[in-house]
């Protein structure tokens, strides 16, 4: 028999246990477990007849006012059971009580091509696709060219009015694509980056990054050198710390520079089709 409640600091080891089936034993949530834990969103857990921790997933409250969720999983000894999907409507379901109490203004989630099952069962629910944009990285096995020191690394703050300003924001539509996450920029989320050093210069190409298990970059310029010199930096970063290869995302208005990129060694997951989504769920009165 499988029951369901919030998490607690205790559940950390078998966590662990459900992580380390997950993108190769290279899954982010070890790293922030305590942190969804304590925060004021709702760490839902699945736990087997002993009282063990089989599945969970996440509902966070975004700067923005979204309600997001994410880390969805089950431990591999107890898939194909209906886990997931319980898992998954009992934390929309609570999203949607806050959603109905104002203490959110929409629920969103990101999902990749791929996960066909997902986006049939929310687009059902009422979820609306409001962005789309490919992936692009280069090989597991690739060997970075240079050394930390080959590069020209300064560390800058932004304001909110100069980030609105950027042809980058402008071309997202104020998202902010870091991390599989999707957020509306606002003053607070920029405050937020500025004192976590996410903005960054390298080799004289300004752009974001996220490191959260996996490294994730968004270049402001979209010319094949940036895209080029950032994945090299954090390229090394991610053999030095043991993480996958990095990754970042392009539009498809962009899809110019892909003989570009390929030539330079970049390949994408979905032979080069949107594959990144986002979804977003604004109104609950018409769902059931």
């Amino acid at each position: 028999m499988i029951t369901y409640k919030k998490i607690s600091h205790d559940d950390y080891d078998n966590l662990l246990d459900i992580s380390k089936d997950i993108w190769g034993g290279t899954d982010y949530l070890p790293h922030i477990f305590h942190q969804w834990v304590d925060d004021k969103g709702f760490f839902l857990g699945a736990y087997n007849e002993y009282d063990k921790l089989v599945g969970c997933a996440k509902l966070s409250y975004l700067l923005d006012g979204t309600g997001w969720l994410e880390g969805l999983r089950v431990h591999k000894d107890y898939r194909n059971l209906g886990i997931g999907k319980e898992l998954a409507s009992k934390i929309l379901g609570i999203a949607k009580e806050k959603l109905k109490d104002s203490e959110i203004n929409k629920i969103a989630f990101a999902t990749h091509l791929t996960n066909v099952e997902s986006i049939n069962i929310n687009t059902k629910l009422g979820f609306k696709k409001e962005w789309e944009s490919i992936i692009i990285t280069k090989d597991e096995h690739y060997i970075p060219k240079f050394k930390i020191e080959d590069f020209r690394i300064e560390y800058f703050n932004l304001t909110y009015e100069d980030y609105l300003k950027l042809d980058y924001c402008k071309k997202l539509n104020g998202l902010v694509p870091l991390s599989f996450k999707f957020e509306k920029v606002t003053p607070e989320l920029i405050e937020k980056m500025n004192k976590s050093n996410q903005f960054i210069s390298i080799n004289g190409y300004k752009g974001m990054f996220s490191i959260k298990g996996d490294i994730s970059f968004e270049p402001f310029e979209t010319k094949v050198e940036a895209i080029d010199a950032f994945y090299e930096y954090f390229s090394v970063l991610a053999k030095e710390n043991n993480l996958p290869q990095p990754m970042t995302s392009i539009c498809k208005e962009d899809l110019s520079l892909k003989e570009v990129l390929i030539n330079n060694g970049f390949n994408t997951w979905c032979d080069w089709q949107p594959d990144y989504f986002y979804f977003v769920l604004s109104d609950i009165h018409p769902i059931n």
